[in-house]
């Protein structure tokens, strides 16, 4: 009796085991993907106020229609708002930005609604990033801030290079991160006024969520 009993057990066990992998293999073919967005040239346009006159003279016929972040004027990327639904429906969405935290967390409040900005996987700022020094390119006087997914797997294992996407204009931050988690758009700038790179109806970066 005591033979049976054993064996018993060890069935049960198998039987559980196997109802946990298998639940386990369900969840992951139900989790969405992971999409990682940069801020600034992707979702809007930023230009330092104290020096708008100086460095961004073609952005002043804009600032009627910017929002004053700080010492930032913003604008946002046409076509956001519906670009930020989809992505919500279909991704789980998080934020690497190479700003600083304040401003990080104002662009957020600026970007997002409180219930998706709730949803955010993460927030992330510069202090995340990797800073490189020097500057790979030499006319650049800050680090070079690089955005390495494998910082992003290890707090959040669930997600992997099969399950990760990030946008971001900048290459050479991305530099070290596996190509086919990448992709780069086009840096966007408050006076390119006829831009649809987020639009439904065919942009470019749109399609990449497809």
């Amino acid at each position: 009796m005591e033979g049976v009993a054993v064996e018993q057990w060890f069935w049960l066990v198998i039987a559980v085991w196997s109802f946990f992998l298998f639940l386990a293999t369900c969840l992951e073919k139900t989790r969405k993907p992971l999409l990682i967005l940069d801020i600034n040239k992707l979702l809007v346009c930023r230009a330092f106020k104290p020096k708008m006159q100086d460095e961004f003279p073609s952005h002043m016929g804009y600032i009627k229609d910017a929002t004053l972040l700080g010492q930032h004027y913003t604008w946002k990327r046409p076509y956001l708002d519906a670009f930020l639904e989809y992505a919500f429906q279909h991704y789980d969405i998080a934020i690497w930005s190479s700003a600083w935290r304040e401003n990080v967390d104002k662009l957020c409040d600026f970007i997002f609604t409180p219930e998706q900005r709730s949803r955010l996987v993460f927030e992330w700022d510069q202090t995340k990033c990797d800073a490189v020094e020097p500057h790979p390119d030499p006319s650049e006087r800050k680090p070079l801030f690089e955005k390495p997914l494998k910082r992003v797997w290890k707090e959040f294992p669930e997600y992997n290079r099969h399950n990760t996407l990030i946008f971001d204009d900048s290459q050479l931050k991305m530099r070290n991160n596996p190509p086919e988690c990448v992709y780069q758009p086009n840096s966007w700038i408050v006076t390119q006024t006829e831009d649809y790179e987020l639009s439904p109806e065919g942009g470019k970066i749109f399609k990449q969520l497809n």
